[in-house]
């Protein structure tokens, strides 16, 4: 069991504006080689959709740790310490997902001492999710979503 210190934002990967749910990323982590990834647990505790629903995937209790079986593989070597978020889409978000990106890591920062919220990019070189500078997003919200908004096109 160890400390929650990071907020990890990724993104599917997925076409933009695409209605998938939490249980389509499950199937895509958990299901066998080649159909899936073949992990026992999916990446993400948390999946914001494109009507900014989010879902739950792997259930975290309100500590401020994580347990073993609060563990979501959603970048090698943070997992054990981190909260991970998925928004649906590769590089442009639905209003709806905004707001809820924002609300959930304020509410998570609001419970969380000495949290950082980072990219998955920001981890591993190797990535470019969720595709939008979380860091800026962080600091101005309002810019980094117009260059980021889905808007059907």
């Amino acid at each position: 069991m160890r400390r929650i210190d990071t907020i990890v934002i990724h993104c599917s990967d997925s076409p933009n504006g695409r209605d998938f749910r939490a249980s389509d990323i499950l199937s895509w982590h958990t299901d066998p080689k080649p159909r899936g990834r073949g992990w026992r647990h999916a990446g993400y505790h948390f999946v914001i959709c494109v009507d900014g629903a989010v879902e739950s995937l792997v259930p975290l209790d309100d500590d401020q740790y994580i347990e073993a079986s609060e563990v979501a593989n959603g970048a090698r070597g943070y997992n054990a310490h981190s909260i991970h978020i998925c928004m649906i889409g590769k590089d442009r978000f639905t209003p709806e997902q905004w707001d809820a990106l924002s609300t959930k890591v304020s509410s998570l920062l609001d419970r969380l001492e000495g949290v950082s919220v980072v990219g998955h990019n920001q981890l591993d070189s190797h990535k470019t999710c969720p595709n939008f500078p979380v860091d800026e997003w962080l600091e101005d919200q309002v810019a980094i979503v117009k260059q980021h908004e889905w808007k059907g096109d």
